[in-house]
């Protein structure tokens, strides 16, 4: 692991207890048993949902959560309800997030609350080539950038200079040579390197077929349609055999992030994984000159949050409910498959049983054909989760989180690491109350703070929504969204055999 975050309880029946995470996490603190650390009754300062700590190792945030007592760092006050006003009017005042660093102590309740100790590790890097240095925490060293590994400690003698220039190979700016470096080496300017557009191009230029390069070679691209937090999708075609795909594709600025790029990864791993007719088929990647990348099945009709908008907002009942069966057997299919997750020894992967998506909401659910012949397609299973051993392996620690809020169960906040298929039961359920109303099933105000609207508010029974909605079916749909204190529905068959015996 490059990178990591850790907590440690200082004081009470907790002290000495430490919590790890190596993935993006949101860890909810307080006294409510359910939270991600469930701090004993007997911190009477702790408030229920005390406050939320943002995990992107190695950078961690604090953000309190309308606490009655505050919440501290090293002894200084970051938020916290008012005098006189209430939980209620408190979480609706977002606060500021705090940063916090390594050696930080983060008090809920001021000096006599519950304490806890942040510490950052991430793998310090050569500052002459690069490599990582096993066991050397960047946050712990006082050598202040002049770190060098054996091999260029040995060989600092033949370092190219500094002064040595190149020009980027993408726009030609020239450039130094950074240490190490040859200068007949391709180079790309910090510019180039963030332009999507610009370095898939570059690559698909050339005229030699660079290693990794191959997959992509034969495709051109036509044009970009969409932008996400790890890349950009384009859409291209084979020169042969002019079939229109989807190229995603990972930039070296973001690949250079460990944790960013083990997600780009994941999401190929488990999508090359699954095959089915409702899931989004991943058919070539590779990886060239640090850009990785891969190509999908091109859905040319959208997704479903675009049909939404061309019917005004809101779709048919019988619509939406065709359109929902497709995805809840692509649920099923990716609930149950054997999806191998384990990495052997020998680098091959092992047995492993089904994935959680995590993310179901209109904007993943590709369209592929019009009317009759339309097939829904569940894409973007880059935080899905193989959940044989949630909790226990893989890639989420507990308390990790990720997807939209406006889809999203209490449970996914709280124990995001131990996220079961239900999860994605209560997602689809959302999803079809929100393609009959136009609106998610619970209210969230500008002004509210959509982690406390989660784990507080519940759901507004459908028909309050759309009184047109048939009773029986409201009734199922109603059933489903319920998450406090449990899921209302364990699997995504039992919801589906409800709705049909409902209609």
């Amino acid at each position: 692991m490059s990178a990591t975050v850790t907590l440690e309880a200082r004081d009470g029946p907790l002290a000495g207890k430490t919590w790890r995470f190596s993935d993006r996490a949101l860890c909810i603190v307080g006294r409510e048993p359910s939270c991600s650390i469930a701090v004993p009754q007997t911190h009477s300062l702790v408030s229920r949902h005390h406050c939320a700590i943002d995990i992107r190792p190695p950078s961690v945030t604090v953000r309190d959560m309308g606490s009655l007592h505050g919440t501290f760092v090293n002894g200084i006050c970051i938020g916290g309800r008012q005098p006189r006003t209430t939980a209620e009017e408190a979480v609706r005042l977002q606060q500021p997030a705090a940063l916090l660093r390594h050696g930080d102590e983060l008090q809920l309740g001021g000096e006599n609350g519950f304490r806890l100790r942040v510490s950052l590790f991430e793998t310090a890097v050569c500052t002459g080539c690069g490599a990582l240095l096993p066991g050397v925490n960047r946050f712990e060293t006082s050598l202040n950038g002049e770190l060098r590994c054996a091999k260029c400690r040995n060989e600092e003698t033949r370092i190219q200079p500094q002064s040595a220039t190149s020009s980027c190979s993408v726009c030609g700016l020239d450039l130094p040579v950074p240490a190490g470096r040859n200068p007949n080496d391709r180079i790309v300017c910090a510019v180039c390197q963030a332009n999507s557009e610009a370095m898939i191009r570059h690559l698909l230029a050339q005229e030699d077929v660079r290693a990794g390069l191959s997959a992509i070679r034969d495709y051109e691209l036509l044009q970009k349609i969409g932008q996400g937090g790890f890349g950009a999708v384009f859409l291209a075609r084979h020169r042969a055999t002019k079939q229109r795909v989807a190229l995603k594709v990972m930039l070296p600025h973001i690949a250079a992030d460990a944790g960013a790029r083990l997600r780009f990864e994941r999401e190929i791993e488990n999508t090359r994984a699954l095959n089915h007719r409702n899931v989004v088929n991943l058919l070539e990647s590779g990886c060239a000159e640090g850009i990785t990348f891969f190509t999908m099945g091109y859905c040319e009709a959208g997704n479903v949050s675009d049909l939404m908008k061309r019917r005004g907002g809101t779709l048919s009942l019988d619509e939406a409910l065709f359109l929902m069966f497709q995805v809840m057997d692509g649920l099923h299919y990716a609930h149950h498959a054997a999806v191998p997750r384990v990495r052997l020894a020998d680098g091959s992967y092992g047995p492993g049983v089904g994935l959680v998506h995590r993310d179901i909401k209109p904007c993943n659910l590709l369209l592929e054909g019009y009317g009759s012949s339309r097939t829904v397609k569940v894409s973007d299973y880059g935080m899905s989760k193989a959940f044989d051993k949630a909790g226990l392996t893989g890639l989420t620690r507990p308390g990790a989180f990720a997807g939209s809020f406006h889809f999203m169960p209490r449970q996914q906040i709280l124990e995001f690491g131990e996220s079961l298929p239900e999860v994605d039961v209560w997602a689809a359920a959302a999803t079809l109350y929100y393609l009959l109303t136009g609106s998610p099933p619970r209210t969230f105000p500008p002004n509210l703070d959509p982690r406390a609207v989660v784990l507080q508010h519940r759901a507004v029974p459908i028909r309050q929504r759309s009184a047109g909605i048939p009773k029986r079916l409201a009734k199922v749909i109603d059933e489903a969204l319920v998450d406090y204190p449990a899921i209302g529905f364990r699997d995504i068959d039992t919801f589906r055999g409800r709705l049909q015996k409902s209609l």
